[in-house]
């Protein structure tokens, strides 16, 4: 199972139930080592937070890090370890474990989140498609594999 250490500086945020499509890339910190009263609340969300401390281990040394290390293994690993973890919560599930299932779900945002980081890929990328799916689709549904294929919006306006 995998742990991370949050930086202190996202550590210390309030916690808050921040909508996930609120949650933007946050500028990085301003001259004076401060952020505006609307970014902290942005990294209020949880994974906002775990985004940064993930960013803020890269180039750490990989013997005092265990994100380091998985960062410095590659995608091919990180991929590895996040389809591990997503069998993981389904044993849970059909077990029905379910501090089990809150446990690995957990492990498997860390690996989702790691894997985002190296792509280059910003949580904020992530809810702006859910915010496209939810305006074509609604929130709860996910498009069909039957459906001609939905056009991105830069793809429609070539």
């Amino acid at each position: 199972m995998a742990r991370f250490s949050a930086n202190a500086t996202a550590k210390d945020l309030p916690r808050t139930r921040t909508p996930l499509a609120a949650v933007e890339a946050v500028p990085a910190l301003n001259s004076a080592g401060a952020r505006t009263a609307v970014e902290a609340e942005l990294l209020a969300h949880p994974l906002a937070r775990l985004h940064l401390a993930i960013e803020a281990c890269r180039g750490a040394d990989p013997n005092a890090s265990r994100t380091a290390r998985l960062i410095g293994s590659g995608r091919t690993k990180m991929a590895k370890k996040l389809c591990e973890e997503a069998a993981e919560v389904a044993i849970a599930a059909v077990k029905s474990k379910r501090e089990g299932v809150i446990a690995e779900s957990a492990d498997l945002l860390y690996h989702l989140a790691v894997l985002w980081s190296a792509i280059g890929i910003k949580p904020g990328d992530v809810w702006a498609e859910m915010d496209r799916r939810e305006a074509l689709l609604g929130i709860a549904e996910k498009r069909p594999k039957s459906v001609i294929r939905i056009q991105k919006p830069e793809a429609a306006k070539e």
